[in-house]
């Protein structure tokens, strides 16, 4: 697989996986038989030294998984017989850095013993001042003094992860190669920036909804510290990538209805930022800061548990949406054919009460139905966009059975519906208190009349009554 990092390209040999690192994607290797060849032709200097006109800085991040006996993090032969170029390998809890001529020879080594934490790694080099060696911006090793060493010969690879014979692999990941063909005191000499600009805290995604044109938008928020930056921001739906902008002077990008082609029930939007040198962001890019996530989400916000009474009043379903209905559209519906919508069920049970004469369970309570004449599908409440934000409203009354059968519980299934999805969002446990009861009236002698509702009456008038 060939693949290029800012300024440089290489092969990978193996199947690699990739992992968040401190500038971007991080690539792994096993220990085993993975490792990286620097394709010689996008930096002659890296390959051949001798091509290194004003010296050479490689700057990159390293992760140890593990120590072993020897293992080599880079080399084009710096370091075997016959062969001239750079190697750096890590022995004895100690790294060394070998760099030579046909000639001439530098060596360095110090102490190295951290384990799984990316250390930055800098050196520079050119023939008059030797070599210079950072972890994390601090020097740790240098040397002018050369010896000599005739050799003729130029490895035809550059192998990241193992020595050139593939004897010596390294565990753990490399991140960030970055070349600049200058030795460090010239770079800073013609203020040459090779800093990389980092974001101290994630960016903010919020939702935002214009209360006069009913527009919503989603904005990622930058908190800056930084000046003279350029911004790249890349917005996600789920783990794909749906659109990318380029900042300049502003720290706030939007993320329109437009630009979102369709969302799905809990899907997921985020932001992620990556800092900048402006015209130099290949190679001087910062790491990428991840916003929280946005969760298109359509939820009750009522009780989950209502009682309501036979022949009196009615309870309530509250459902309310975090977006737009039309975003759970395609585009190209939204202003045809987009209809979302709150369905409602009455989970039933096999000890249900049957009509006499039939296996038709006897319903306990019925629901409102939505006033649209271009919309009556029977238990759906269509969300629109008046309502979606304030809430659909879902009346529910108790059936009028005239059963004496005792208060009875049950449990409404709540459905969030689109052409393309139906999800079970929630359950309403609902108690029907009963109010039927037995009742008689009677009339004795003149009469004396007792009603049904227990009013008595005294009749001494001649005449028919109803």
């Amino acid at each position: 697989m060939n693949t290029l990092t800012p300024n440089v390209w290489f092969t990978v040999y193996g199947t690699t996986p990739t992992g968040q690192g401190p500038t971007g994607l991080a690539i792994w290797l096993d220990g085993v038989n993975q490792y990286i060849d620097m394709i010689n032709q996008s930096s002659p200097c890296l390959h051949d030294l001798l091509k290194c006109r004003y010296g050479l800085t490689v700057i990159f991040n390293l992760y140890l998984h593990e120590f072993r006996t020897k293992m080599y993090i880079f080399t084009n032969g710096g370091d075997e017989k016959g062969f001239y170029g750079m190697s750096m390998w890590h022995e004895r809890k100690r790294l060394f850095l070998s760099i030579s001529t046909k000639s001439k020879i530098w060596n360095v080594n110090t102490k190295f013993i951290t384990l799984r934490k990316y250390i930055k790694i800098q050196f520079s080099w050119s023939p008059q001042f030797g070599i210079r060696l950072y972890f994390d911006d601090l020097l740790v090793a240098q040397s002018s003094r050369f010896y000599k060493r005739y050799a003729n010969n130029l490895a035809d690879k550059f192998t990241v992860g193992c020595s050139l014979n593939q004897q010596y692999f390294f565990r753990g990941a490399i991140d960030g190669w970055n070349v600049i063909e200058a030795f460090i005191d010239t770079i800073k000499a013609y203020n040459i920036s090779f800093d990389v600009p980092e974001l101290t805290e994630d960016p903010i995604l919020e939702f935002v909804l214009d209360e006069t044109s009913q527009e919503t938008r989603f904005l990622c928020k930058i908190k800056a510290g930084l000046s003279d930056i350029e911004y790249t921001v890349r917005w996600y739906q789920n783990d794909k990538i749906i659109k990318e902008e380029t900042l300049i002077g502003r720290t706030v990008a939007s993320l329109m209805e437009d630009d979102i082609e369709q969302l799905f029930y809990e899907d997921q939007i985020k932001c992620s930022v990556s800092p900048c040198v402006p015209g130099n962001c290949e190679s001087l890019r910062g790491s990428w800061k991840h916003s929280n996530a946005f969760i298109a989400k359509v939820k009750v916000v009522s009780e989950t548990q209502i009682i309501i009474h036979e022949r009196s009043g009615y309870g309530m379903i509250n459902v309310t949406s975090n977006i737009p209905p039309t975003l759970f559209c395609s585009k190209e519906s939204r202003n045809i054919s987009c209809e979302v919508a709150i369905t409602t069920e009455l989970a039933k049970y096999w000890w249900d009460l049957k009509c006499p004469g039939s296996l038709c369970p006897i319903s306990q309570v019925v629901f409102g139905v939505f006033n649209s004449p271009t919309y009556q599908r029977p238990c759906s409440h269509l969300i629109t966009t008046d309502t979606w934000h304030s809430g659909v409203i879902i009346p529910v009354k108790a059936a009028v059975d005239t059963l004496m059968d005792g208060d009875q519980t049950r449990f409404i299934r709540v459905f969030f519906t689109t052409v393309n999805e139906t999800k079970l969002i929630s359950t309403v446990q609902v108690t029907v208190v009963d109010e039927d009861k037995i009742a008689v009236c009677s009339s004795i002698n003149d009469p004396h009349i007792t009603t049904f509702d227990s009013r008595y009456y005294d009749n001494y008038l001649e005449g028919e009554f109803m």
